[in-house]
């Protein structure tokens, strides 16, 4: 059995189909901007990045998020942002937009100083750290490459021939990280590749 004392109250039930979304405050978002980086790491600098940082301002504000933006932070700094972000209490919030724009390789991603792995950017938002935001969506958007391959593309045309309440107050358990959706500006072993000269496909 479990410990009734123990459960984190939730303004959602395990039977419902949609998250509750009309609570008085839409969320945090945290964009996380890297353009540049120490020369140790002798990585290159991140042109255009600058209008998809904006551009994620602009839409996540239009969307009723209250947006921070962080340029070029070192790990530490982006960790201890992510950290107390987490400890804040979220309960009139609906959900959480994190975006971070970076360079990226097999399962890292750089901070200013130094690469680490993308969970931890999420992990401190687990059910049973941040209590205020279990089951509500968490949004994680990764616009970083993931290995060293080219996606070259292919050109495409269009071809018009193919168109065509139960009220439930039971106790009930969810894993500490459910309601997260991550998400990447590409597949695992490949680079990200811009197809403009702006900004990208991904934000």
């Amino acid at each position: 059995m479990w410990d009734s004392e123990d459960a984190i109250r939730v303004g959602v039930s395990k039977l419902a189909r949609d998250y509750k979304m009309d609570h008085p405050r839409r969320g945090k978002a945290l964009v996380f901007n890297n353009k540049l980086f120490h020369s140790s790491l002798d990585l290159g600098i991140r042109n255009g990045t600058d209008e998809d940082r904006d551009s994620l301002r602009h839409t996540l504000a239009l969307l009723g998020f209250e947006v921070q933006v962080f340029n070029d932070k070192s790990y530490k700094e982006t960790i201890k942002v992510i950290k107390n972000v987490a400890k804040e209490n979220h309960e009139q919030y609906d959900c959480l937009a994190v975006c971070f724009l970076s360079h990226g390789e097999h399962g890292w991603i750089y901070a200013y100083d130094e690469a680490f792995q993308p969970d931890r950017l999420w992990l401190p938002f687990a059910a049973d750290l941040c209590p205020t935001l279990a089951g509500k969506p968490k949004l994680f958007f990764i616009q970083a490459c993931r290995g060293k391959l080219v996606d070259k593309g292919v050109t495409l045309t269009f071809d018009e021939s193919t168109t065509d309440s139960k009220k439930d107050t039971d106790f009930y358990r969810i894993p500490v990280c459910a309601d997260f959706l991550v998400t990447y500006s590409t597949v695992p072993g490949m680079m990200f590749t811009s197809f403009t000269l702006r900004d990208s496909r991904n934000i």
